[in-house]
């Protein structure tokens, strides 16, 4: 007994049923698409709807605290169909639907910056160098693509938007140095609600910025829980103090995901070639809501990004020494100009890469070391030119700079000379003969090559300065002055 072979069936063409979660179709346009070569006067069923809504989420001004939306539920699926066109017995055409078996090649998923402020995808529209494996957050939100694979007929396919393995909009990703981060994905305030203008003094300056039109404050780098190396509280905020705040007035803000999607053939003679449907693309429309009657409430928010408001409420004890009034000049991986994993050679590009200056920081947050720059300002021997005469043999000797003529200074800047160096002397008739370097003094600001007077004697004996360490990054304080 033989079986009668199955006649594959000859589609006239091929669309994709969309739904989404946590949503529903967009009742406020006509939901129907017209399938080709058909009047516009005979509506279709749902079967090629491309637009939809999904729930409202209300936004506070910060999406980094306790106070943000988890967003893992809002998917999007997708189901592939060949459909043939008839008639009915009374002339009326018709449309036969039939799912079909599927290759995914491609299921991506992005959203559109309301607002054209050119600021919505992290880190391609900022200012800012990041891993290479760190996840796209558009306004805030991490997206999922669908997964590749081979789905049989009635099986759907979908994306939407990250929420983490716990669904806690906590995002695990692995860096390039195999090591685990996190990432929050839920909208960012000021990503969406971006009419907010205010006027602060960014950090690593005393001088305030005012926004403009089409700008946004940028809350990068955030680094709150940084310790120095006693153990001190010496976090990173991205400005030392707010200057000026005017809220966003608007309630409501839409945005606007667009699906985009690619299949083929899984047999036959088309076998992986791709499949031509009617209604490849989908578009999602979501109002993000806020209320705009607790002002109070965003400055307060906006405060806690201010290094001088002491968000953490440590103690002065608790804090970094000098934290934050006279803390040093930092630089940050991924920001300043400065890429991932490099060693800074300059300041950033807020100080127009000028030379790297005594005591300047530097954090790596991929490694959480902070180290800091010595320009070798300490002085390693001292060599005796002029022996003088009227000396002793002394300890703790005070040596005064002697500025040689290319290296003339304002007296008035006096903070610009060398000072802190003392000597223990040895002595041959009232002549110093050897100066080797006090552990009573605190030398700093001296330079290869310097010339010293000793004092102590009736005769000023000479010495000259020799600095063997080069300039670089150390693990330990050195003092800014």
């Amino acid at each position: 007994m033989t079986e009668t072979p199955i006649t594959p069936i000859i589609f006239d063409g091929y669309g994709v049923t969309w739904s989404v979660t946590s949503g529903s179709p967009d009742v406020d346009v006509r939901l129907g698409d017209f399938l080709p070569g058909m009047g516009e006067e005979t509506l279709q069923p749902n079967y090629f709807n491309t637009k939809f809504k999904w729930d409202s989420v209300e936004l506070k001004y910060s999406a980094f605290e306790d106070d943000y939306e988890s967003m893992g539920r809002f998917n999007v699926r997708a189901k592939v169909f060949g459909y043939r066109k008839g008639q009915s017995g009374d002339g009326i055409e018709t449309t036969e639907v039939y799912d079909i078996p599927y290759k995914l090649e491609s299921l991506t998923i992005t959203s559109e910056d309301p607002n054209d402020s050119e600021t919505w995808i992290y880190p391609d529209d900022y200012d800012v160098e990041v891993d290479p494996k760190h996840p796209k957050q558009y306004g805030g939100v991490i997206m999922r693509d669908g997964f590749i694979n081979e789905y049989f007929a009635g099986q759907t396919c979908s994306c939407g938007l990250e929420d983490g393995p716990d669904d806690d909009a906590i995002v695990p990703w692995i860096n390039s140095n195999n090591r685990m981060e996190q990432a929050i994905s839920a909208y960012n305030y000021i990503d969406v609600f971006d009419e907010t203008q205010f006027s602060f003094i960014p950090r690593n300056s005393d001088e305030f910025v005012s926004l403009a039109d089409n700008e946004k404050f940028r809350l990068t780098p955030l680094y709150p829980d940084v310790l120095d190396e006693n153990g001190k509280h010496a976090p990173i905020y991205p400005m030392n103090t707010l200057t000026n705040f005017s809220p966003d007035g608007r309630d409501t803000v839409t945005v606007t995901y667009n699906v985009s999607l690619k299949v083929s053939f899984t047999a036959g003679p088309n076998k992986g070639v791709l499949i031509p449907v009617d209604n490849p693309e989908a578009v999602v429309k979501q109002i993000c809501v806020q209320n705009n009657t607790d002002y109070a409430q965003q400055m307060e928010q906006i405060i806690q990004y201010c290094n001088w408001s002491n968000p953490g409420g440590y103690t002065p004890e608790e804090l970094a020494p000098d934290y934050p009034r006279l803390y040093p000049y930092t630089l940050v991986n991924g920001f300043d100009g400065l890429g991932v994993g490099q060693t800074p050679e300059t300041r950033g590009d807020d100080k127009n890469n000028e030379p790297l200056e005594r005591g300047d920081l530097w954090y790596n947050p991929n490694t959480e070391e902070r180290k800091y720059y010595t320009i070798s300002d300490v002085p390693s021997e001292l060599e005796v030119t002029e022996g003088g005469g009227g000396y002793k043999d002394r300890q703790g000797v005070m040596c005064v700079w002697m500025p040689t003529q290319d290296r003339c200074f304002d007296i008035r800047k006096v903070e610009s000379a060398p000072f802190g160096l003392m000597c223990d002397i040895k002595t041959e008739n009232g002549q110093v003969v050897s100066a080797t370097i006090s552990d009573t003094g605190t030398p700093t600001g001296w330079s290869d090559g310097d010339m010293v007077a000793v004092t102590g004697g009736k005769k000023n004996a000479r010495l000259n300065v020799t600095i063997k360490d080069e300039p670089g990054w150390i693990d330990n304080y050195v003092e800014v002055i």
